[in-house]
C-alpha cells in the first residue's frame, strides 16, 4: 500500500509517519509537494530505524500522479461537512478495513496537511474518505496519530486478504463498457452525470477480479444488444 502525505509542513511529522508506517509493515511513502526539508536531523530522530523509508520516499507534484498508480485512493478528513454529498462515502476505520478485505487491488492512503487537511478538490479525487469518530468538542487529531489508527486497521485488512493483486486494467475496461452502454441509452437523462456516478460507485465497491470480469461480460452483452437495435 502507498502512504501519501500531501504538502507536509514539518520534518518531524515526516519522520514520525515513517516510523508508524514501519510499525504496520508499510514502507512506500509518497510526498506531494513538501513544504519543508525532507531529510533532516529532526526527521531522522523521529523516524528512528524507519529512516530508510524516508530516503526512498518519492516526491510528486499532485494526486493525479498517484491516481495513475493505485486502484483506490482513500482520502482522510477530520470533519464531515454538513452539506453531505452523494459523491463522497465516509467510512470509519473499521468499515474501511471490512471493505478492503472484500476487494482486490492496490490502495493509497492520502493524508492531508497538518494545518488544514485535504482540500475539497483533493477529496473529490479520492474514491472513499475515511473519518475517525472523535470527541465532538475536540475532533481533529494530530496527523500521525490519525495515521496510526488507520494503518492499524489497514494492516489487519492486509493480513486477512490472501491476494490483494492489482485490478487497474479490469476496472478501466469496466469503466469503458459502462460509459459506452450509457451513451447508447437514448432516453437516459444527464448521461455524463450518470457516468460519473457509475464510476464512483464502482470505485467505492472494492471489486474483486472475478466480480469485475462478470460485470464486464454483462455490460459488454448489454452494449451488443443495444447496437443490434
Amino acid at each position: 500500500m502507498k502512504v501519501v502525505f500531501v504538502e507536509p509542513e514539518t520534518s518531524g511529522n515526516i519522520g514520525a509517519l515513517a516510523r508508524v508506517m514501519n510499525n504496520f509493515g508499510e514502507d512506500e511513502l509518497i510526498l506531494i509537494n513538501p513544504q519543508c526539508e525532507v531529510e533532516t536531523g529532526e526527521t531522522r530522530a523521529r523516524a528512528k530505524h524507519a529512516y530508510e523509508t524516508i530516503k526512498n520516499a518519492r516526491i510528486l507534484e499532485d494526486l493525479d500522479q498517484v491516481k495513475e498508480e493505485a486502484d483506490t485512493l482513500i482520502g482522510t478528513t477530520g470533519k464531515i461537512p454538513e452539506n453531505y454529498k452523494w459523491e463522497r462515502t465516509h467510512l470509519t476505520p473499521t468499515e474501511l478495513r471490512e471493505n478492503i478485505e472484500k476487494g482486490e487491488g492496490e490502495n493509497a492512503l492520502i493524508l492531508g496537511r497538518e494545518g488544514k487537511g485535504l482540500s475539497n478538490e483533493e477529496l473529490r479525487k479520492c474514491d472513499v474518505v475515511a473519518h475517525i469518530p472523535t470527541n465532538e468538542e475536540y475532533p481533529v487529531m494530530n496527523i500521525t496519530h490519525a495515521a496510526t489508527v488507520l494503518l492499524y486497521e489497514l494492516y489487519k485488512a492486509e493480513k486477512n486478504t490472501e491476494n490483494p493483486g492489482k485490478i487497474s486494467k479490469e476496472k478501466q475496461t469496466l469503466f469503458k463498457y459502462t460509459e459506452e452502454t450509457i451513451e447508447n441509452l437514448e432516453d437516459i437523462k444527464k448521461p455524463e452525470e450518470t457516468k460519473k456516478i457509475f464510476k464512483r460507485v464502482l470505485n467505492k465497491s472494492f471489486l474483486q477480479e472475478k466480480e469485475a470480469h462478470s460485470l464486464i461480460s454483462a455490460f459488454k452483452e448489454i452494449k451488443n444488444k443495444l447496437n443490434e437495435k
